[in-house]
């Protein structure tokens, strides 16, 4: 698995705000016990005495953190912005300013990633940033990323070369099986088995459009398969059209763009129908359900607006399926190892408020080609 993009099409004014996210292959904190095998567990501490910079400090330095921006400068969004049609565009704010650095919100103090959406439009400029460290300069900061504590070498990456991010072969993440594969010719190119991304996001009530014309469908984040782009990803999706919710926002969701259909909706059962849980393994497994009563108040866990939310993901690429990629009939899949669990906590909360965790099955795992 290779970027994420942090995109949102809507016709609302303002977009989604990122003030930090990191990227680590041990266990950042505070996740409770973990079903998932595989990878390398480091306990880090999860409080920070002070300010809310104090505890960036702690999170971020962990030693399993691989990278982490929480946009102290310019140069972090600018050396990961891409636009359709452009590709990457470290300069391009300058001109559209729909994918920038702010400095009127944020955690730290420091500022935080926007989005914005023009209304009535749409945005092409999003923030793809490759799973690797990087070389100081190169990632936007003085620095080069930690790397998880320095065992996974900092990488080049050219934000001037409009074709970088198609380009740039390396920092994937798959079974063990793999790591003895190249890629397009590219050695060297593993990182590691299973991931964790932490993110901390705030999306405006603007979002949610409670009535017609609605606000189309967005993507929040989306995981891409190495060599399926359009046909592979994770999805977790910020917006509902045309399907409104008990406070007009929308539940917690993700899908697949692999399964019996394009869409496939990660549920429990996968890809399931009428009845399917929406967010399995949470507090709200049995209630918030596909055509269940989802309008009522507190039958989902639902993005609340204006509000920045914590954002913990861990996925667990499994085995390939060649062969059976059409199949509908997932029991007939021969590997059902891949999976993805997630977290999520309010600003201020004490406990996490939901926790998602998907059966073993073959709809998020990777298949090279």
């Amino acid at each position: 698995m290779k970027r994420r993009d942090f995109l949102k099409t809507t016709a609302g004014v303002a977009g989604v705000v990122i003030p930090g996210l990191s990227l680590s292959q041990a266990k950042p904190c505070p996740p409770p016990t973990l079903s998932a095998s595989g990878g390398n567990s480091v306990n880090t501490p999860c409080a920070a005495a002070g300010s809310a910079d104090a505890d960036w400090n702690l999170r971020s330095t962990g030693p399993g953190v691989v990278w982490a921006h929480d946009f102290r400068s310019d140069s972090e969004v600018n050396a990961f912005r891409w636009q359709g049609s452009t590709g990457n565009a470290p300069n391009i704010a300058n001109t559209d300013g729909n994918c920038r650095r702010i400095t009127s919100d944020g955690i730290t103090g420091t500022g935080c990633l926007e989005i914005n959406i023009p209304t009535g439009g749409t945005c092409a400029s999003g923030w793809w940033r490759p799973m690797s460290p990087f070389r100081k300069g190169d990632n936007g900061k003085t620095t080069d990323d930690p790397g998880a504590n320095g065992t996974i070498t900092p990488r080049a990456w050219n934000s001037a070369n409009t074709t970088q991010t198609y380009d740039f072969r390396g920092g994937y993440y798959g079974h063990n099986d793999y790591h003895t594969a190249s890629w397009q010719g590219h050695t060297n190119v593993w990182d590691g088995t299973d991931f964790y991304l932490q993110f901390r996001v705030k999306m405006p009530a603007s979002r949610w459009q409670p009535t017609a014309p609605y606000n189309p469908y967005g993507k929040l984040v989306f995981i891409d398969i190495t060599g399926e782009t359009g046909d592979g990803e994770i999805f977790i999706q910020s917006s509902d059209s045309g399907q409104q919710y008990w406070s007009k926002t929308t539940p917690f969701r993700m899908y697949t763009s692999r399964g019996s259909n394009p869409n496939s909706m990660i549920t429990s059962p996968q890809g399931g129908n009428q009845g399917a849980s929406i967010q399995p393994g949470s507090p709200y497994a049995s209630t918030c359900t596909i055509g269940g009563n989802v309008k009522v108040a507190g039958a989902c866990w639902e993005w609340p607006a204006d509000e920045w939310v914590t954002i913990l993901v861990h996925v667990i690429p499994g085995h390939q399926n060649d062969g059976v990629i059409y199949e509908s009939d997932l029991s007939k899949w021969p590997h059902h190892d891949a999976g993805i669990e997630v977290w999520a906590a309010r600003w201020g909360a004490t406990k996490i408020e939901i926790t998602l965790k998907t059966e073993r099955n073959p709809c998020v795992t990777s298949r090279r080609r």
